[in-house]
């Protein structure tokens, strides 16, 4: 160890709550109030500073890769206009154990980029400004000689106030998990998410992971295919540019013939990562019985300039990945677009590029009415008639997300037809199976963020939770302080949607830690569970504890925050 670090260990001290870390520039840090959670650890708010926060790992997830990296990292300065587009490490941050984590920019304002492409108050000129945003934080990394590697929406910021001077700002997060290279050595990234890696990248782990593919694994050839996917995302109302769907057309305007067959198609349509493998760009190339998804507009809809760089990003760039268009390419070309915008005269919210004749997103709108339109009619009164009426003159389909609620409002431009003796159910029922299918494409990318592809009720993950604090207390019981810990991590990680309290997961994982005689890190454990879940007895008993073995000086809150004359 060095003498360095064996002088930053010695100057750690606890007060009462809180902790306090020292950076290896010297710098002092109490962490505070606890912001936000990860699987890899937490972000804390640092005590009398505003401008930046503070992430800890959890004590698993420190290592001396992740070390090395961070302070390799720090040593690289950034302007200030970069740390508005980057949430660069600025210090790396030890406790009494050692290395504990780091220091970064304070976001504020921060939303997810996801929200951009689903919100329909968020017309195209908003999505075309935080598209150059993207573009310039990306360029920013790549002039530094820098990748990103996992550019999935998670990992982007957006400030989407429409009145902050900084409003539709992008920054880029988690950037620790960068793929970082320094001294001729390169620290992978070592997380993706499938639907923004690129092709030559996916083919050549064929069963490895991230950790284990052989060098190069992410490049800047493989930020520019995300980069792209991210610029049609939100160009194209929220489609991905590799989803596709079955073409499920009838021969005529009767939806009763869509058969069986049909939907057995639709099912077995590639999802966009099969399309990315294989190099199928849907809005470009061409496949019998593929279409595009009913949501998107037409590609033609784009600025031919611009149509021509997502074939060179995603057909050429397929190919050879050194055609992709670069960052400050997008970037530029972006720019030129914004004064070439025009309002839709028939939808409030739509706007489209005018180089053509018709709004886009009205065409979306026709198409999802020829395809789901002439819905079976319900009996209803005259008020319910008029009532429906009032709804469908309203209703706001712009969004992906809401087109599949067509049906719900769509009967009253058949109020006046003859009233059918009883309900076709059979058809209603075809209906919702067929939304269901045509979302697909949209979907997909979400829900494989989950294990096995299933989501948990609310039951189920209660009745998982128990069963892992049962697990915990038995491994304790046996002295298996380590088995025990496990099952505390993967409890507490579980949905909170679906647990009351996860009081008992901190406590017996600080039990367990307090019994390996790990003092440091059961302190940790059971502050966070205090400050997440609130008071518990047990939990403070047991801190009480640990706080009379921690070989280090301690103070009671009162003592912190008490008058010098009661000193």
């Amino acid at each position: 160890m060095s003498m360095q670090k064996r002088d930053i260990r010695k100057s750690i001290k606890k007060q009462g709550m809180f902790m306090i870390y020292q950076g290896i520039s010297g710098t002092i840090y109490e962490i505070g109030e606890r912001l936000a959670g990860g699987g890899e650890g937490s972000i804390y708010a640092i005590e009398k500073n505003d401008l930046q926060v503070a992430k800890i790992f959890k004590p698993e997830r420190r290592n001396t890769q992740r070390e090395e990296k961070l302070r390799l990292m720090v040593l690289k300065k950034l302007e200030e206009k970069q740390l508005q587009q980057i949430t660069w490490p600025q210090d790396v941050i030890y406790d009494r154990n050692g290395f504990a984590g780091y220091v970064m920019p304070k976001l504020k304002k921060a939303s997810s980029l996801t929200e951009l492409y689903s919100a329909d108050k968020y017309d195209l000129r908003f999505r075309l400004l935080a598209a150059i945003n993207l573009c310039a934080a990306v360029d920013t990394v790549h002039e530094m000689g820098q990748v990103c590697g996992d550019l999935n929406p998670q990992n982007i910021c957006i400030n989407l106030d429409k009145e902050d001077k900084d409003g539709f700002k992008v920054t880029l997060v988690d950037t620790d998990s960068y793929h970082f290279t320094a001294n001729e050595k390169t620290y992978r990234c070592e997380v993706g998410l499938g639907e923004f890696i690129a092709p030559e990248l996916q083919n050549k782990m064929a069963g490895l992971d991230l950790k284990s593919v052989s060098l190069p694994s992410y490049t800047r050839q493989a930020d520019l295919f995300a980069l792209a996917v991210h610029v049609f995302y939100l160009l194209m109302n929220g489609c991905h540019p590799f989803a596709c769907a079955g073409d499920t057309s009838p021969k005529d305007s009767n939806i009763v013939q869509m058969t069986a067959e049909a939907k057995e198609n639709s099912v077995v349509t590639p999802q966009p990562i099969e399309n990315i493998k294989s190099g199928f760009f849907p809005f470009y190339g061409k496949r019998e019985g593929i279409v595009i998804p009913i949501y998107a507009p037409e590609f033609e809809s784009l600025p031919y300039r611009i149509q021509k760089m997502f074939i060179r990003s995603f057909v050429d760039g397929y190919r050879e990945p050194s055609k992709r268009v670069s960052a400050s390419e997008w970037k530029e070309a972006l720019s030129d677009l914004s004064r070439s915008i025009k309002k839709c005269s028939s939808v409030e919210n739509h706007y489209y590029f005018d180089h053509v004749n018709e709004c886009p997103l009205c065409k979306v709108n026709r198409k999802i009415k020829s395809i789901l339109g002439k819905q079976p009619e319900i009996p209803q009164r005259q008020e319910d008639q008029e009532q429906s009426l009032s709804m469908s003159g309203s209703m706001n389909m712009n969004s992906p997300y809401n087109y599949h609620n067509v049906g719900a409002n769509n009967y009253a431009g058949y109020a006046k037809q003859k009233k059918r003796k009883r309900v076709d159910w059979g058809r209603l029922v075809y209906l919702g199976i067929l939304g269901i299918f045509i979302m697909l494409p949209v979907i997909m990318p979400y829900i494989a963020k989950f294990d096995g592809f299933t989501v948990d009720t609310e039951d189920a993950v209660q009745s998982q939770y128990k069963q892992l604090i049962k697990d915990a207390k038995t491994a304790v019981a046996d002295k298996d302080y380590d088995s025990a810990i496990s099952y505390c991590n993967e409890a507490i990680l579980l949905d909170s949607d679906g647990i009351e309290s996860k009081k008992r997961a901190y406590y017996w994982k600080g039990k367990a830690l307090y019994a390996k005689g790990d003092l440091e890190i059961a302190f940790e454990v059971l502050k966070e569970g205090l400050d997440k879940e609130g008071y518990d007895k047990s939990m403070a008993l047991l801190m009480e504890k640990v706080m009379e073995k921690l070989p280090i000086e301690t103070y009671d809150i009162e003592d912190i925050t008490g008058d010098e004359s009661d000193e």
